[in-house]
């Protein structure tokens, strides 16, 4: 269930259109739609959106009646965390959302080209103290444009999470679609981010379908091909190597059984460089079943060996990756997403 009936923001990002900032206030009553509503399902996930929940003043309220009138199995808000709530913060507390905000920037400067707002640091607070409890169902978001992708940029965007002590968030990279023919010069960009944030201690990096394209078309060679005096550059193809060397070729089990991990097991590319021995997933509605030629396990069926661990979820990969980890699962085992385009 999508909770998107507004497009009342109080930012106005460069990628982003009127359709979801234009300002329009909802005209119906949307707790009365709600209450309407008879009977939903016992997987039942609701996801918050805009325009900008926070921005109507009637949030909290209809936040709370959505709460107790479904009792959603999973809750997730796309919040630019501009205005803190205390209502989401005990939802987090609670551990009955996930939230998901963007940054896309380092400096204050550019947050405020991109975002059309001077709000960076109050964002960065609010990221904070809603994180505190649950980190791990704060995925933070850096969003390629023309303006953000230098390395000073990034670095400032590192420097940020580690003085509001985020290290232990999710993070998901993704890049503008409506400016395709770009990426491929943000590719090397994109790369230096995720290794920058590995650096500093964050375990949750994954990159969503826009990257997995640009990195599919282009592949490693177009990363690794020529000889760089750069020392960032030489640096990108040194980790990536280093984990070609690792992982590829290697025996694996699959987490998730949705669609991306469909796409990854009808992907040749993926059956070249990995070999499939075991699917898991942890709803049990799903163990037994068979999924593209593999019968799925609980994810009891992991073990402690070494055998190497795909998580096979876009969305979903922090809350996977932080789950192996409350498992005791060593986090060197999990394949970097970039190696499973």
């Amino acid at each position: 269930m999508s909770f998107e009936y507004h497009p009342v923001c109080n930012m106005k990002c460069t990628y982003c259109s009127e359709v979801y900032y234009g300002g329009v206030r909802p005209k119906f009553d949307i707790i009365g739609f709600a209450d309407s509503v008879e009977r939903v399902s016992p997987d039942l996930h609701i996801a918050w959106g805009g325009g900008e929940p926070t921005a109507l003043r009637d949030f909290d309220q209809v936040f709370s009646f959505a709460q107790e009138r479904f009792q959603p199995k999973t809750q997730r808000i796309f919040t630019n965390a501009l205005k803190y709530s205390p209502v989401i913060q005990a939802a987090v507390d609670e551990r009955r959302v996930s939230l998901t905000t963007s940054i896309d920037a380092g400096t204050a400067d550019t947050f405020e080209k991109i975002r059309r707002s001077s709000g960076m640091e109050k964002v960065f607070k609010h990221l904070q103290a809603y994180s505190r409890q649950s980190p791990d169902l704060v995925t933070i978001k850096y969003i390629f444009v023309s303006e953000n992708h230098a390395s000073m940029e990034l670095d400032g965007f590192v420097d940020k999470i580690i003085a509001h002590d985020l290290q232990a968030c999710s993070f998901l990279i993704s890049t503008d679609f409506k400016i395709e023919n770009e990426i491929f010069s943000y590719l090397d960009s994109i790369m230096y981010l995720f290794f920058r944030l590995q650096e500093i201690g964050v375990g949750a990096v994954s990159l969503d379908d826009h990257v997995f394209a640009r990195l599919k078309e282009r592949g490693f060679a177009g990363l690794q091909a020529e000889e760089t005096p750069d020392p960032d550059r030489k640096m990108i193809k040194d980790r990536i190597q280093k984990s070609l060397d690792r992982f590829a070729g290697s025996d694996v089990i699959l987490w998730g059984t949705g669609e991306f991990a469909r796409r990854l097991l009808d992907n040749p590319s993926f059956r070249r460089n990995f070999n499939v021995i075991k699917v898991v997933d942890p709803s049990q509605t799903r163990h037994g079943m068979d999924f593209q030629g593999h019968t799925v396990r609980p994810v009891s069926d992991i073990g402690l060996d070494e055998t190497n661990i795909v998580i096979g979820s876009v969305n979903f990969y922090g809350e996977v990756f932080n789950e192996l980890k409350r498992m005791q699962i060593d986090r060197t085992r999990v394949v970097p997403p970039f190696l499973v385009y």
